[in-house]
């Protein structure tokens, strides 16, 4: 029963497709470009090298930023 349905759908399907071709002319098969990898590497890295900002000043450490910023600093020891 169920194989029947299936086959009868396929038909209606099939005759129905054919009915829009008719009205709208067979549609062209969209073939999408292949993907052809660049030398991309420089144009995202290089060009953005002059935008990284170089610290003004040396790295604080978290003693020296508990005592500028406050809050509370835990410090993890590990043997």
């Amino acid at each position: 029963m169920a194989m029947a349905k299936k086959d009868r759908n396929t038909r209606f399907a099939e005759k129905a497709f054919e009915m829009v071709d008719k009205v709208n002319g067979k549609s062209q098969k969209i073939i999408p470009k292949p993907y052809v990898p660049r030398d991309e590497f420089p144009s995202q890295f290089i060009d953005h090298a002059n935008r990284i900002e170089k610290p003004k000043e040396r790295a604080i450490t978290c003693d020296e930023a508990v005592k500028l910023y406050g809050g509370v600093l835990i410090k993890e020891f590990r043997n």
